[in-house]
């Protein structure tokens, strides 16, 4: 079996969101929080989304050189 080289993009607001939640131990709102689980839950859903579509290309190229062959 044959890797590829892939590369795994993190949304810049992650990564603001993972630094201020990090940064000190301030407490956020019930209101906040809220907004950060829907935005996980978008976050998540683009993520899986990307996941299938990645290994429905892998699987379709995987079965053209297994009839290749």
């Amino acid at each position: 079996m044959q890797e590829e080289n892939f590369l795994i993009r993190v949304h810049k607001d992650i990564l603001q969101l993972v630094y201020e939640l990090t940064a000190d131990s301030k407490a956020i709102s019930e209101q906040q929080l809220e907004q950060l689980q829907w935005k996980i839950v978008n976050w998540e859903t683009q993520a899986e989304n990307a996941v299938v579509e990645f290994e429905k290309q892998r699987l379709l190229k995987r079965e053209k050189q297994y009839n290749r062959n």
